[in-house]
C-alpha cells in the first residue's frame, strides 16, 4: 500500500491562506491576545475594589505604619496572599 504524500509546511500553509485569508495572524501574537481574554487580578485591582490602603493593610499585619509595610521584606508575600484569598472568596 503506497503512502500518501504529507502536505509539507508550505503547502499547509497556502491552504490555510486560501481559507482563512483574514484570521492568519494574530495582531500583537498569539500571548498578547490571550491576556486580553484572561483577567488579570494582581494587588492593585484587589486594592481598588475593595477600597484598600497600604496604611489599611499596615494596620492589618501589625505594621507601625505604610512606609513601614511598603519597606518590609515581607510585603510581596502579604501582597500575594491578598490575591489569593480573594481570589477564593470570588470562585
Amino acid at each position: 500500500m503506497p503512502k500518501k504524500d504529507l502536505p509539507t509546511k508550505d503547502s499547509l500553509l497556502e491552504t490555510l491562506k486560501e481559507n482563512y485569508p483574514n484570521n492568519l495572524k494574530l495582531e500583537g501574537g498569539f500571548n498578547a491576545q490571550l491576556d486580553k481574554t484572561i483577567e488579570h487580578l494582581d494587588i492593585k485591582v484587589v486594592k481598588k475594589v475593595l477600597g484598600l490602603t497600604d496604611k489599611d493593610i499596615a494596620s492589618m499585619f501589625g505594621y507601625k505604619d505604610a512606609n513601614g509595610f511598603r519597606n518590609s521584606t515581607r510585603r510581596p508575600h502579604i501582597e500575594n496572599g491578598i490575591v489569593e484569598l480573594y481570589k477564593r472568596m470570588q470562585g
